[in-house]
């Protein structure tokens, strides 16, 4: 009796023992399925960050207000990406917060490495005003904005780029 007792005491023991390893063991491969998966889905996140941000450098246009020689408000466009740029839509902003001039229509096609200086005028004929006085359109003018025909948008910044008071940056 004291052998059966002991057989099944072993077989209780070793039913209990295989019932708590079971759910642990479901519980350790879901656990590692789950990191598996994480750390997957972060990679392919990272990879897609990575195709975009390079898609978006293709497209690339620094706009700079400058201050010409003989006071003289001038606008450097560079197309700095690798494809071809539209802009098609300009707005200035005041510092009041008011549109002072918008243009809803294809402004400038741009090739890769193009790089033009125009004055505020030739961009919109609401800004002749202040094609001969930097200084009037610094004190007036708080950005100018400029949308490509594929979306992205792009503000001009005050003085060349590299200099430590660079009001906004493009894009």
């Amino acid at each position: 009796m004291r052998g059966a007792m002991s057989s099944w005491r072993k077989a209780v023991s070793a039913a209990v023992s295989v019932a708590m390893l079971l759910p642990t063991a479901v519980l350790v491969s879901t656990l590692l399925l789950g990191v598996t998966m994480q750390t997957e889905m972060s990679r392919r996140a990272e990879a897609n960050a990575a195709d975009l941000k390079a898609e978006e450098a293709k497209k690339l246009l620094r706009v700079t207000i400058l201050r010409g020689p003989s006071n003289e408000s001038l606008v450097n466009i560079y197309a700095a990406g690798k494809l071809p740029i539209q802009v098609d839509y300009l707005i200035a902003i005041g510092y009041d917060g008011g549109i002072i001039t918008e243009r809803d229509e294809i402004i400038l096609a741009l090739r890769p490495g193009d790089n033009v200086t125009v004055t505020p005028g030739w961009l919109d004929p609401g800004l002749e005003g202040y094609n001969n006085d930097f200084w009037r359109m610094r004190r007036e003018v708080r950005s100018l904005i400029l949308h490509t025909s594929d979306g992205n948008t792009f503000y001009a910044s005050w003085e060349p780029w590299g200099k430590e008071f660079v009001a906004t940056i493009a894009r």
